[in-house]
């Protein structure tokens, strides 16, 4: 049976944010036990740690988290590395959780997945090319499909170190997909390249077309 989401705070101190699936809904691909401590252990984690850095500055706590990150330059020093990997482990998990549902077959349609054949060929030759990317990326990290409003509705691959946001790039991008990298999540597969190829059957392309369109609407969709 799915979670039911509940209420979270918008604003610091963050709340952990409610899957909106089960915790056993994604096996077999992740089983509950796995994602139960991905995210009441690994994601919970970056929440408390946002939580404590921003009571040293509690300005700044009526912010969202992604307001933070858009604005990482400009806030103090004695908070910003922090707020970059702490908040960015918070707001990366909660994008994450966002874009999975159960293991299916799937692939996008529409005006995205026009956008992806544009871009790259076909939804093959964009899937080798995440693959790749974020098999060469060194360490910890997470791999991204963004898209750059102000560069024509560009979409392009990335990979950020250890939890680094689409949002706190030159051009802060929403992001469409995104894919945990750190070795938490590869680690039950066996390694890197096997959670790859696992990953795909849990992508919900059908909620990235909502974000694709919802972007291209310049409605928020974060």
């Amino acid at each position: 049976m799915s979670a039911m989401p509940q209420p979270t705070h918008a604003v610091g101190p963050y709340d952990l944010p409610p899957l909106r699936f089960g915790y056993g809904d994604l096996a077999p691909v992740i089983d509950e036990a796995t994602l139960r401590h991905h995210h009441l252990v690994v994601h919970k984690a970056y929440v408390d740690a946002v939580n404590a850095t921003l009571t040293r500055r509690p300005e700044f706590l009526g912010k969202t988290i992604e307001t933070l990150l858009r604005g990482l330059k400009d806030l103090p020093d004695d908070i910003r590395a922090d707020v970059r990997e702490q908040g960015g482990g918070h707001a990366d998990h909660q994008f994450f959780w966002k874009i999975l549902s159960p293991p299916a077959e799937r692939r996008p349609a529409g005006p995205l997945a026009a956008a992806i054949d544009a871009t790259f060929g076909s939804f093959e030759a964009f899937k080798a090319r995440f693959e790749a990317a974020a098999l060469a990326h060194e360490g910890q990290g997470w791999a991204f499909l963004s898209i750059l409003p102000k560069s024509g509705f560009t979409l392009k691959i990335l990979t950020l170190p250890d939890n680094g946001s689409v949002l706190s790039q030159p051009e802060p991008s929403p992001g469409l997909i995104i894919c945990d990298l750190w070795d938490h999540a590869s680690a039950p597969f066996g390694g890197r390249a096997a959670w790859l190829r696992a990953y795909w059957s849990l992508v919900d392309w059908d909620y990235i077309g909502e974000r694709f369109t919802g972007v291209h609407e310049g409605r928020s969709h974060l």
